[in-house]
């Protein structure tokens, strides 16, 4: 361009020395003008150089990183897609699913791709007995609360299905709800057990209910695991204060607790022992501290799973009581019998045995009391 200016330049007014004053001064000026432009242009291509390969680097970085992205997301599916769970995420605002894991699929019953279609359609299956918890839960996500729900739904391929269901909202700067992760879990076989369990407690709790003795149960730690009303009626203590303690520390008197302890430890090991499945009459300790007769019958059984010990435990205060005092009353007619000169005895007409006989039989008869 400076070539072709100066030729026409020359053309017009000779050579460059024979230039008019004015002619020369604009020409050194568009010259000066022309360097500093071409001064501008370098700088400007080394700049744009050095942003060209910044943006190289940064193409190369920001691949790297979605390469990195793109692994962990497909590690995060592989494992989102193996622990039995389902996990979600809903958008608000525009009513649509921004992810919904392979796992749903199994655990509603319907495809992935049926859910970006319709983000409303796991409530449809919802069971309409179930769904006014649903929408009181719903109420509690716009709150900006966490919940944790049980319902049931209809899989179309399983039937009835109980799901657990953690959603956690997330809210904007005006607090307004804009998304809802959550995870979904099928429950059933864990509620059927539970509704099972709840059955069986129920009756043994009928069991305990219908029995006329207190009832206790205890693990094989020796741990008090049951303690039914008729325990704290007999014993003042609360379940409570009862409840996952030594029974031996309770119930039994302190010198006789080491050998309680010892003989279930045996049992464990050896299976031998000589109190099961038999009525035995002991003195146990109330909450006052105070011993009281009771008799004991003891069993060990399976109950969900582990292996303890029930306790039918009767008061036997009053027959003690009766029990000492016709010993007592025994013991005075033998006395009697035994200092007086005549014959006296009492016959059992049913078994034509002796009850009593009077010491004096020897002298009449000559032969003894034990030979009568």
């Amino acid at each position: 361009m400076k070539k072709l200016l100066l030729e026409q330049l020359s053309k017009q007014f000779g050579k460059k020395d024979e230039w008019p004053k004015e002619i020369n001064e604009l020409y050194q000026n568009l010259e000066q003008d022309y360097q500093n432009f071409q001064q501008q242009i370098q700088t400007l291509s080394g700049e744009v150089e050095q942003c060209t390969n910044e943006l190289v680097l940064l193409h190369e970085k920001l691949k790297t990183e979605t390469d990195e992205l793109k692994h962990t997301y497909q590690d995060m599916e592989r494992v989102f897609n193996n622990v039995g769970h389902g996990f979600y995420s809903v958008d608000i605002p525009n009513r649509q699913c921004f992810y919904v894991s392979k796992a749903c699929e199994d655990i509603f019953g319907h495809p992935v791709a049926a859910f970006y279609a319709d983000p409303n359609l796991w409530y449809d299956i919802v069971l309409p007995e179930d769904k006014p918890l649903v929408d009181f839960n719903q109420d509690q996500l716009a709150a900006g609360k966490a919940i944790k729900q049980q319902f049931r739904i209809q899989n179309q391929e399983n039937g009835i299905r109980w799901l657990e269901s953690i959603i956690i909202p997330v809210m904007d700067a005006r607090d307004q709800l804009i998304r809802l992760d959550g995870v979904v879990t099928d429950i059933t076989e864990r509620k059927h057990n539970e509704l099972a369990l709840a059955e069986k407690q129920d009756q043994i709790q009928a069991i305990f209910d219908a029995s006329l003795d207190a009832v206790l149960i205890i693990n094989v730690q020796g741990k008090i695991v049951k303690w039914d009303q008729k325990c704290m009626q007999l014993f003042g203590w609360t379940e409570d204060e009862v409840l996952y303690k030594p029974m031996a520390d309770i119930l039994i008197p302190e010198d006789y607790r080491a050998a309680h302890k010892n003989g279930l430890k045996r049992y464990l090991q050896t299976g031998a022992t000589n109190i099961l499945n038999k009525a035995l009459d002991f003195q146990a300790l109330n909450k006052a501290g105070n011993l009281i007769d009771v008799s004991v019958s003891i069993t060990s059984t399976q109950l969900m799973g582990h292996q303890v010990f029930i306790g039918f435990i009767r008061d036997i205060t009053h027959r003690k009581q009766s029990e000492n005092q016709l010993k007592l009353a025994h013991n005075e007619v033998n006395r009697i019998l035994s200092n007086v000169d005549q014959v006296i005895f009492s016959l059992d007409f049913s078994t034509y045995q002796f009850r009593h006989i009077s010491q004096s039989c020897k002298k009449v008869y000559g032969y003894s009391v034990e030979e009568f």
